[in-house]
Formats: C-alpha cells, structure tokens, sequence
C-alpha cells in the first residue's frame, strides 16, 4: 500500500489530533469544490465552455490544490485517505505477520475498527478482536 508506514495502534492514536485536524479541512474543501463543480456542470451544461467561465474555473482549481496539498500532508504522516466525503483514513498495522488496516472515520472518538487491505470500510471489524495492545 503507497508507502505508509506501519503503526502500532498507539502510535496510529497519537496521530488522531492531527488526522483529525486535516480531516477537518478536507471535508470542508470537498464539500465546497463539490457543490461548485455541480454549480459549474449545470451552467457549463457538458458543453465545454470554459472559456466564459474563468472565475469558476479557477476556484475549482483552487480547491483541488488546496486538497492536494491536505492529502500530502496524511501521506507525509503516513496514512491514506480513503474518502474525503467522509473523512475515512486507513493506517497500516502488521497483525501476526500480515499487513492490515486500522479504520477510522471523522466523527469517531477513537480508532476502534481494523479491515484488511483488500477488504476495505464495510468489512471493519472491532480492533479488542485483535490486539492486547488496546
């Protein structure tokens, strides 16, 4: 998985304040570059009339910059962001010799799910099913 580093689940807990920070921020430009983008479609009409529209233009690429730049900033702590709509970031976590995933979702007080890499959100599963580290 792109170069993430492997966290004790402790370590993975000490990062939450800034996770969540960055979380934060990006739901916030996704949000907004969402409905913008939406606005634009529908004045845009699929046309490619870009061109009369240079001011909505640059606040789209604004906002992807600015994403961009929050994503770097997980991906320099090294973690993965698994859905900026949701906020859902993925830390990977070596359980009995196999690379895992500990699961959290903005609004979660804790890091409380794990999945395996190729399992993905729907599948967490409790981490006190795995670890005395807890």
């Amino acid at each position: 998985m792109e170069d993430l580093k492997t966290f004790t689940i402790s370590e993975a807990r000490a990062t939450l304040p800034l996770i969540r920070s960055i979380v934060k921020d990006i739901r916030e430009v996704w949000r907004k570059l969402s409905e913008d983008q939406l606005s634009y479609d529908l004045l845009n009409g699929h046309r490619n009339l870009d061109e009369f529209f240079p001011a909505e233009i640059e606040r789209l690429k604004e906002y992807e910059c600015k994403l961009d730049e929050y994503i770097t900033e997980l991906k320099q702590i090294g973690v993965s962001l698994k859905s900026p709509e949701l906020g859902l970031i993925d830390f990977l976590y070596e359980l009995n010799g196999r690379k895992v995933c500990l699961c959290w979702k903005d609004g979660e007080d804790d890091i409380l799910y794990w999945h395996s890499t190729n399992a993905g959100y729907l599948n967490r599963q409790l981490i006190d099913q795995i670890a005395s580290e807890v």
